[in-house]
């Protein structure tokens, strides 16, 4: 018998991901609305390791992915809170399904979905059986050779108007001017890559949510975000750097 499924230290990341978008649509690439890879692109930016581009959502069956490792269905493994479980056809008709593990045993397993039971289904709580098609999962790898945390991640800028750039943390700092037609911003659906994070108040309303959100990323030019305008989070265990205004 295999144990109870661990808390891992994608866990609390889990809790939040899933108190901000319970009940919600989301769309992450804007082509065809709520589907089931949308939510799980949307955890895998939280997470700091984007998917790549598939056609159908079963196509996440045993590829290798950078920042991931595929664990295949057996009748004695179980997957960790955050494991990104996939479908053959038996579920989702010929594309397959998608979503992301919260609990469960060698029978049965509770998931977060988006699309599912019916096409439409926002996000929710979904309960599933091992035998209805799950070909496996893809698990986040927090962990590198030299230092045990991922040292980068990547988000898109998620405001409407887009998103200045920094010199420093705060909007009180000058803005660094970007290539493009409105050079003050940089565009909303722009994907980016940071290598830092800081704290600096005060809160900004997320572009999104609306919650207030203090930390501000770091680029890999060494310019400065609001977190407020990004989806997209550091990895777990990614501390955050002094803040250089300080």
């Amino acid at each position: 018998m295999r144990a109870s499924v661990q808390t891992s230290d994608v866990a609390p990341q889990l809790d939040s991901f899933i108190a901000e978008n319970d009940g919600n649509i989301v769309d992450v690439d804007k082509a065809f609305a709520g589907q089931c890879v949308d939510l799980v692109d949307l955890w895998a930016q939280r997470l700091g390791a984007p998917l790549p581009l598939v056609r159908s959502a079963k196509d996440f069956a045993g590829m290798s992915i950078q920042g991931y490792t595929w664990i295949a269905n057996t009748a004695t493994n179980v997957p960790s809170p955050g494991d990104i479980v996939v479908w053959d056809e038996r579920v989702g008709d010929e594309n397959g399904h998608t979503a992301i593990f919260i609990e469960g045993d060698i029978r049965s397993f509770t998931s977060f979905d988006q699309n599912f039971p019916r096409p439409g289904t926002p996000c929710s709580r979904q309960f599933h059986h091992y035998t209805e098609g799950v070909q496996g999962w893809q698990r986040f790898t927090v962990s590198t050779a030299s230092t045990g945390v991922l040292t980068t991640f990547k988000g898109t800028v998620s405001a409407d108007g887009g998103a200045h750039v920094r010199t420093l943390p705060g909007t009180e700092n000058a803005i660094v001017l970007q290539p493009g037609a409105n050079p003050e911003v940089v565009d909303k659906g722009t994907l980016l890559t940071f290598d830092g994070w800081t704290r600096h108040g005060p809160a900004i309303p997320d572009a999104i949510s609306g919650h207030g959100d203090d930390r501000w990323f770091r680029t890999t030019q060494g310019h400065w975000i609001a977190s407020a305008m990004i989806v997209g989070n550091p990895p777990p265990g990614m501390d955050p750097v002094p803040d250089p205004n300080a």
